[in-house]
This record gives C-alpha cells, structure tokens and sequence, in this order.
C-alpha cells in the first residue's frame, strides 16, 4: 500500500508515493522503467522513517494547475494501481484548491516541510527554501513530549519578488537558459557579475547592464 503526497505552487507541481518498507525494490524498478516520470537518486531511493519514497520529476503547471495534477496523476496511477494508494495529502500554494478538486486533505506547507525533512534528514535543524512566488527560512527544534519535531522560528519574504523562483525561472529563459541548467552554469562560472541582490528591478536592470557591455564570466 501506498500514500501519495501532491505539491503543487505557482509554477510547478511534484508527487511523492511513500510506500510500506518492504516496497524499496519495486519503488526502485519502477523508478528505472520510467526515467521521465520517476526521479532517479543515485544507488537507492530516499527513505522516511523506514518507507521508501518515490517522487516524480517537476511538472510546469503553465496556469493550468487542475489539469496538470490530473495529468501527472494519470501517469502515476498507469503504474502504481489506483486501489493501492491508502491516502493522499495536498500541498502547496494552490494546493487548497487542488485538495478541494480531489476531496483530499491540506498540509499547511510549513508543516509539510518540516515533519518531511525531518523524516528523511533528521538531522538538519535549518531550512531555506525557494518557491515559485516565497522564500522561507525555517528552524526545526525536537518535540521532547511526542519524540517528533517542531518549528521553533519562521520567515517568509514580503510581497517583494526578489529571492523567489519565478524571478529565477524569468531571467533564465530571457537568457536562454532551462532553469534546471542554471546551477551547473554558476558553478562553472569562475566569477560572478556584479548584480544587486536585494531587488529584483535593480538585479534585472544590472544583468541587463552585463549583458550589453558583453560581460562573460572568466
């Protein structure tokens, strides 16, 4: 039996199969006949507290959130049968409205994050991560009472797009690059521009100004 888990934002959606702890070579079979569906980690899948875990690669919801969960789901669902997923839960920044389309629950997304992470890296007490349209920083501290985890600190950013995927996912494909090559280009790079960091106005204008005085990193 199975438990599957939908996060879906602004920009992109994913699925997670969370499985019983005997399902790691099938989870990971399944995984190998189906590259473009199924992440493939390295040597062996991702386990939260003794579950394997099977998660899809990104999907662009391109406006359409309610159609791009349907479709990803019926790929996910020709391989693992219908009948065998227990439960599902909804994620996300338009995951209220997909739980609603699917009549599933809503994880609120910094409890998703935390008892996630925490099942898969226990030992990491600090988080920073980038949506589509947030960025948040959280800290995790032990529940001493329920032996689980707790979130001692929060912050997300304002209504400013700096910091945020969708301004990312912008300048990326105004320079002709998929976001996904984004991080082996600035390793590459042997130095970076100089580009404000603080306002993504000022951060565009700055690339802009970089791209005309035909700057190329060394």
């Amino acid at each position: 039996m199975s438990f599957l888990g939908i996060d879906i934002g602004c920009i992109s959606l994913k699925l997670a199969l969370v499985g019983e702890p005997d399902d790691g070579e099938r989870y990971a079979a399944l995984a190998a006949a189906h590259p473009r569906l199924f992440l493939r980690p390295g040597i062996q899948l991702p386990v939260a507290d003794g579950r394997p875990v099977l998660v899809t690669s990104y999907r662009r919801i391109k406006g359409s959130p309610t159609e791009a969960t349907r479709g990803l789901l019926a790929e996910v669902l020709a391989t693992v049968p219908a009948e065998e997923v227990r439960g599902v839960r909804v994620t996300g920044s338009a995951g209220r409205l997909i739980s609603e389309a699917l009549r599933s629950q809503y994880e609120n997304e910094f409890k998703a994050i935390a008892r996630g992470l925490h099942a898969l890296h226990p030992e990491v007490i600090t988080i920073f991560e980038m949506g589509g349209e947030t960025s948040k920083f959280i800290r995790l501290e032990g529940d001493c009472e329920l032996g689980g985890v707790g979130i001692a600190d929060y912050q997300t950013n304002g209504d400013c797009a700096a910091g945020t995927g969708s301004f990312m996912d912008q300048q990326a494909s105004r320079l002709l690059y998929d976001i996904e090559d984004v991080g082996d280009v600035v390793l590459g790079a042997g130095k970076a521009a100089g580009i404000a960091g603080r306002c993504s106005v000022f951060a565009k204008s700055d690339m802009i100004h970089a791209q005309q005085k035909g700057y190329e990193p060394p």
